[in-house]
């Protein structure tokens, strides 16, 4: 039961600081002071009773066996008055406050200081920080000041200001291990003037001061403590305090602060115009899962257009306040032709919370188990958006307790296991009309023919986008001019593929008027599955490509997207306007389009590959690579950067050639991808590409084009570590070169082959398979091949502890490398002289680190630092070891999050 006051409301009671009684936003008056004791003593005990003998000791301390039974009953008679007669209760022996404990300041203190040290210990060191934020935030001063002479001045005063300092204590010291330092070094200051023996507060002063570059304040802390102990005490400072002080003195890298666990935010942005659905937020509030719960998974499903995303993002917004741990968010391209495997989304959120990408596990079983392990404990909404099939959905729902899985999709998805299931139409007559009012500032609303519209376009909430933005804000004639366009039924919604709808009259009325250009890059993105791109992709058919892509904006036939890694402007296309586009064109027309783009991206492709460095590469269709690339960029470092933000788009599109039948650019587009999306790691990309050049070869009948998509098969093969199936197909590729007579292609695949062979555990037939390539490539005075031989032959004695040989093979590797500019191939013997050459493992690493940022590569950069650090843990430099591996992963996640961005 609630103490009720005057105005009948809960009575709020706070002790931390001067007695205050609030009753609402009212606060109570409060008697003199020997009252404000006997309500302290009562709030003490947190609604429990109270003994009279106990609340005479605590207000008549000086005379505690005295007869005061009559002097205590007008006081509590007094606090009845002013509290209300229900406020206090008498039982058997003693007094109560008739409340619970989370309506006193003390005990909800109390409560958040147990949350956090529960967190704490679970080494979830921002929740434990936020929670004791919140605690300290209740106090507002000394506790009974005002309670004239009474016990608790003197005894549960004192209690309470030392857990007060033990919050402070714990607090200051998650914001420091946080890298919240200079929050921290105010009340630290304080703390150590009022306690000025206790050590604790000291130490983490001290930290603090450090971290926040005050490296004299902090030292100056310990001299001046330690006189104070000697002469006081006779006592040095404990063994903590003395072993900071000396790693300060030392500037020990490691008491940088921890990295903060990773809280990822990945929600799209809300709906601006989002109206009614009244009915179906409620059911998913009703759906969601408490804090201690099983997770719960909630399936939208309907057919297309009908706003499952708006829905689910928009509840997604209002509620995100319930997942602290944060929000993951996928789009499934379920409805695609191309949908997203589990794995690839896996990795995804992996990286999201926090996973190193080079320890991402390859399959997708290991995935999904890192996955849970990382969301343990943290409760996380996850939205997946567009799902295919069960199958594509199922290993990505959340586990964790207390998370829940929002899922959108055309099929109710009847094999999952899920909370609930919500089936979703269009729009009521009445939230059509509003929301087509919001979205044109309020111009439907005074045209007649605005209900006419509304029911033209089926109430869909997709159509209604797309005729709102037609619109216009402000224009009332436009909602008259669609609703007679749309009169016609042949204008209306006239193809439908698996339930969208093309709404030909809106979208005619969109491409009126647009230039050439503009009509040209729409048929190009009409031939185009991947719904990104750059404007370079029509390069070989718009003269303005980029000129084209902001007319179609203005037409609102694109959506900007914004500047990739890369600096290119990249555009997207609706589902809609692309089948729309489509049409226009036709399926033959469409055919010679690909043809164009995937020219065009043969030829960006291969010059990309071509500033690099040299690469056993071929000229792409016969095409003259002397032809200027749109796209491309001077400087190594630019190219990668384009190469990697233009992944996605190249890997889909060596689908879509093979979709289309161009089997010759399907297999070499894959062939120049292949080096990059090896260096990346981008296995799941690989895969993908080599699957369809794969496919593509029966229909070629080019023996020299199928050793050369074997031989990048079996270097995927080796890549996943299946080095017994990665040394068949080199061996089958090896043999295909010879029988085309190509000598110097089939060394590379004995190579690789011998590469294969050595992580088999048989180094007799590597060496013996390299030291035959080396003849080869010798007679054929390819200098090159024969530089990559000799670094893996090198690499094949070092494991035979033959290191002057492999250190000599290196040496003479290397200078063919920087003879020929090759700075890949550089950066790839430096790395592997670390290992060989230890004496001089030091300086080569200097030199790969400095030829790493020349190139402008932060993979190949942190790969540099963590070969750096590893010289310095072998001579036990393990301090600045460690800051190097820090530097290495920070330069990782700073790229992965701008690939992320892309």
């Amino acid at each position: 039961m609630l103490s009720r006051g005057v105005g009948r409301g809960v009575l709020e009671f706070r002790i931390l600081g001067p007695m205050e009684v609030a009753d609402g936003e009212r606060a109570v008056p409060l008697g003199p002071p020997r009252q404000r004791a006997l309500l302290g003593a009562l709030l003490l005990a947190g609604g429990a009773t109270v003994p009279v003998r106990a609340l005479t000791r605590c207000l008549w301390p000086d005379d505690p066996d005295g007869d005061h039974a009559q002097v205590l009953r007008v006081h509590l008679s007094a606090l009845r008055q002013r509290l209300g007669r229900e406020a206090l209760a008498h039982d058997t022996g003693g007094y109560r406050v008739v409340t619970e404990p989370g309506r006193i300041d003390l005990f909800r203190f109390r409560a958040l200081a147990e949350d956090a040290a529960r967190v704490r210990a679970d080494d979830d060191l921002e929740r434990a920080e936020e929670l004791l934020g919140r605690a300290l935030g209740l106090w507002r001063g000394e506790p009974f000041e005002d309670t004239g002479d009474s016990a608790l001045r003197e005894s549960a005063a004192e209690r309470l200001v030392e857990e007060r300092r033990q919050a402070l204590e714990d607090h200051a010291e998650a914001l420091v291990v946080l890298g919240l330092h200079t929050r921290a070094i105010g009340p630290l200051t304080a703390l150590t003037t009022e306690v000025p023996h206790r050590e604790r507060p000291r130490y983490l002063l001290m930290w603090a001061l450090h971290l926040a570059g005050r490296r004299t304040e902090a030292l100056a802390v310990y001299p001046g403590y330690r006189r104070r102990l000697i002469r006081e005490f006779a006592a040095d400072p404990g063994r903590d305090l003395q072993e900071l002080h000396r790693r300060i003195l030392c500037d020990d890298p490691t008491l940088s602060p921890r990295r903060r666990r990773r809280i990822p935010r990945e929600l799209p942005p809300d709906i601006t115009h989002f109206t009614g659905r009244t009915a179906e937020l409620s059911g998913l509030e009703r759906w969601l899962p408490a804090p201690g719960d099983p997770a719960a998974h909630i399936v939208v499903h309907g057919a297309a257009g009908t706003g499952k995303s708006s829905l689910v993002t928009h509840f997604a917004h209002l509620r995100q306040q319930d997942f602290p741990d944060g929000q993951l968010y996928a789009d499934l391209h379920g409805t695609r032709e191309r949908p997203a495997g589990p794995a690839a989304v896996a990795e995804d959120f992996l990286r999201s919370l926090g996973t190193p990408p080079r320890s991402v596990p390859s399959g997708l079983d290991d995935r999904i188990g890192e996955l849970r392990t990382r969301s343990a404990r943290r409760r996380l909404l996850v939205l997946l958006d567009d799902a295919h099939d069960e199958a594509q959905v199922g290993p990505l729902l959340a586990a964790s307790a207390g998370s829940v899985s929002l899922v959108t999709s055309r099929s109710p998805l009847g094999g999952l296991d899920t909370r609930a299931r919500l089936p979703l139409d269009v729009l009521s007559r009445e939230d059509a009309l509003a929301f087509l009012a919001r979205a044109t500032a309020g111009a439907s609303t005074r045209v007649p023919d605005a209900e006419a519209l509304v029911d033209r376009c089926g109430r869909l909430p997709l159509a209604l986008a797309v005729l709102a933005s037609r619109i216009g804000q402000g224009r009332p004639s436009r909602v008259s001019a669609l609703a007679a366009r749309l009169a016609d039924a042949r204008g209306r919604i006239d193809e439908v593929r698996h339930g969208d709808r093309a709404l030909r009259p809106v979208l005619a009325l969109a491409c009126a008027g647009l230039p050439e250009d503009a009509r040209a890059l729409l048929r190009v993105a009409g031939a185009l599955t991947e719904p990104e791109f750059a404007p370079w992709c029509a390069g070989g058919l718009v003269p303005r490509p980029r000129e084209a892509a902001t007319n179609l904006v203005d037409a609102g036939l694109l959506q900007p997207r914004g500047l990739d890694r890369a600096a290119q402007e990249r555009f997207g296309i609706h589902a809609l306007t692309r089948l729309y586009a489509r049409e226009l064109i036709g399926d033959c027309g469409a055919r010679e389009l690909l043809r164009s783009v995937a020219e065009q991206a043969l030829i960006e492709v291969a010059f990309a590959r071509s500033l690099i460095g040299p690469a056993d590469t071929v000229t792409p269709l016969g095409l003259p690579l002397a032809l200027r690339p749109v796209g491309s960029t001077t400087g190594i470092g630019c190219t990668l950067r384009w190469l990697d933000a233009e992944r996605v788009f190249l890997t889909g599109l060596v689908q879509d050639a093979y979709d289309y039948g161009w089997y010759g650019a399907c297999w070499q587009l894959a062939h120049l991808l292949t080096p990059h999306l090896a260096e990346r790691r981008r296995l799941c990309d690989w895969a993908r590409v080599q699957q369809f050049a794969l496919l593509s070869l029966p229909l070629l009948a080019d023996p020299h084009a199928a050793a050369l998509v074997r031989r990048d098969f079996g270097d995927l093969l080796a890549a996943r570590g299946q080095h017994a199936d990665a040394a068949r197909e080199l061996g089958a590729a090896q043999a295909g070169f010879e029988a085309c007579g190509a000598p110097a292609e089939a060394a590379r695949a004995q190579r690789r082959r011998a590469e294969a062979l050595s992580h088999l555990g048989r180094p007799a037939d590597a060496e013996a398979c390299l030291r035959s390539c080396l003849d080869t490539f010798r007679s054929l005075n390819d200098r090159r091949g024969h530089a990559e031989t000799e670094l893996a032959l090198a690499l094949v004695l070092r494991r035979a502890r033959r290191g002057r040989e492999a250190t000599a093979l290196l040496h003479s590797a290397l200078a063919v490398h920087r003879d020929l500019g090759d700075r890949p191939g550089e950066a790839a013997v430096l790395h592997a002289m670390i290992h060989v050459c230890p004496p001089t493992a030091a300086a080569t690493a200097d030199r790969q680190l400095a030829l790493a940022r020349r190139l402008d590569d932060p993979w190949l950069e942190a790969r540099a630092l963590r070969d750096r650090a590893a010289v310095h843990r072998a001579h036990d430099r393990t301090a600045a070891a460690a800051e190097l591996e820090q530097l290495a992963r920070d330069i990782l996640d700073a790229a992965e999050e701008d690939d992320s961005r892309d």
